[in-house]
């Protein structure tokens, strides 16, 4: 997917470097489930810095389907309101997207795409003039 050009190099793209990351246990939150038994799944996670989709969107699939992603946020996805095909693409099936994008100037826009399996549901999120953000609920119980 990239290859790297030494440390701090600012342009082209970087090698990848995918980190395990532990789900805490929602019984430890305020906003626990409160069901004794019920457990919490590892998701897989992804983010990218795209910098346009435009021409990536494949690529884009590929990694998430290769790393085996349950979810991947998508930065710079440079795509206007109507999103078009590029969006279409990125998404595997058994997937959804969501995407928010720069409403003023050029660049921008962020994108995630879920597993459907999840029941990805999009909140309202308070607007932020020059930031672009999503704010999501996922479903993680699992049953016993």
């Amino acid at each position: 997917y990239g290859r790297s050009r030494g440390a701090g190099h600012s342009r082209g793209t970087r090698t990848r470097y995918v980190t395990a990351v532990t789900c805490s246990s929602p019984s430890g939150s305020s906003q626990g489930t409160g069901v004794r038994g019920v457990q919490v799944p590892g998701l897989r996670l992804l983010l990218l810095n795209a910098r346009s989709v435009v021409n990536k969107a494949p690529l884009v699939r590929d990694l998430i389907l290769d790393e085996e992603a349950d979810l991947a946020c998508i930065t710079e996805t440079w795509l206007g309101q109507e999103g078009g095909v590029p969006l279409t693409e990125m998404c595997p099936d058994g997937f959804q997207v969501l995407h928010q994008p720069r409403h003023q100037g050029r660049g921008g826009g962020v994108a995630v795409i879920v597993r459907g399996s999840l029941a990805p549901r999009r909140i309202p999120a308070p607007e932020i003039v020059g930031c672009e953000s999503l704010l999501l609920r996922l479903d993680l119980k699992v049953q016993p």
